[in-house]
């Protein structure tokens, strides 16, 4: 089986692993947490990093931080994974949707502008399969609004938006090292600021806002959302290999593009003017009429042959707990990209021989069609 992405570990992650079991640094307290927190905040060219379990948990303290709260509102795009919307109900507060670009699936700066009101605490742009949001055009829209932007950078990590690294334009942001991300610890999370303040007080929530260092004594509600050192032993092992493998996943997406973009009703991932991806996952529209069948059709076909595709993410207004009657009239371009839109085969340890191995199927699904 041909899989989707999965973890590419041929560097010092065995080893590291072996010194957190030699030394029983094994839970939550050890030198790679520091390590790993301080490679990522180089990397992307922020201060401060604070290691979390998940994606999910950066983002929700991220939001504490910034004071949401119940009769807050905080937008976010028609397309993301479900998490990004669930942290802000986890607040208490409302997720106000609005329609993503068709050539990024990333927020439209134009829909956004129209969603500000007075109640709009947080603007939660989605740095979507690795694409970068229109950072320039949303943090004119924020400073003009004195709105906060927590940015979900959880699939870009080494994504850049002219020349600047998704995950520091906004005052905070999360990344994810879930299974499937180009960088992995198995699971796991970093919140990114470069406020000293605010960096404080997220790595105290993320231990249960634990106030003494020899009494059980805690001085807010706290969660148990801490990163263990085996974890990012992992992390800080794929970290030193983090370019090498965005540059195979370069290999792979220019593969793609020449084996594929000629074909009638394929449409591959579009760029914007000064974005540079880190190319997590080759994405890409099938127009039915054109290319002689559906998305669907085709993730069965490439399934037949041993070849994991997916769909591109729901609408969140798809999902019952956030479901509306006219979300298809009001996220139109979010519709199309869920039905035409497809997930190839991505991985870093993915070979030459397989990346053709998903053109050749792709293009005979084409031709029998």
């Amino acid at each position: 089986m041909i899989h989707l992405s999965i973890p590419d570990l041929r560097g010092n992650e065995w080893k590291y692993l072996k010194e957190c079991l030699d030394t029983n640094w094994i839970t939550s307290v050890g030198r790679f947490l520091d390590d790993f927190e301080n490679s990522l905040a180089s990397f992307v060219g922020a201060k401060y990093a604070v290691a979390c379990a998940s994606g999910t948990a950066a983002m929700h303290v991220a939001l504490q931080m910034l004071g949401v709260q119940a009769g807050d509102q905080v937008i976010v795009p028609a397309t993301t994974f479900i998490a990004t919307v669930n942290v802000v109900l986890y607040c208490q507060a409302t997720p106000v949707i609005v329609d993503v670009e068709d050539q990024t699936f990333n927020m439209d700066p134009a829909r956004l502008a129209e969603a500000i009101n007075d109640h709009t605490k947080v603007i939660l742009p989605v740095h979507l399969y690795g694409q970068p949001c229109q950072m320039d055009k949303i943090m004119a829209i924020a400073e003009s609004t004195s709105v906060c932007v927590l940015e979900d950078a959880c699939e870009s990590i080494g994504t850049r938006y002219k020349k600047k690294h998704t995950g520091t334009f906004g005052r905070i942001s999360a990344f994810s090292f879930n299974g499937n991300k180009l960088v992995t610890c198995g699971g796991g999370g970093m919140i990114v600021t470069d406020d000293e303040e605010l960096a404080r007080q997220c790595r105290h929530l993320v231990t249960q806002a634990r106030s003494d260092s020899l009494e059980y004594l805690h001085d807010a509600l706290g969660y148990n959302y801490r990163l263990t050192n085996m974890q990012a032993a992992v992390g800080l092992a794929q970290m030193e290999r983090l370019e090498q493998m965005i540059d195979r996943r370069r290999q792979i997406f220019s593969k793609y593009q020449q084996g594929l973009a000629e074909l009638p009703g394929w449409r591959g991932p579009g760029y914007i003017h000064g974005a540079q991806s880190n190319f997590w996952l080759y994405t890409a529209l099938v127009e039915p009429q054109e290319f002689g069948m559906t998305s669907r059709e085709l993730m069965a076909c490439l399934r037949e042959r041993q070849i994991e595709a997916r769909p591109i993410f729901a609408p969140v207004c798809e999902n019952k707990h956030l479901s509306c009657v006219d979300g298809r009239e009001r996220f139109p371009v979010a519709y199309k990209i869920w039905e035409q839109g497809i997930v190839l085969p991505s991985g870093a340890g993915l070979t030459d021989q397989q990346i053709d191995q998903v053109i050749d199927a792709v293009r005979c699904a084409a031709s029998d069609s």
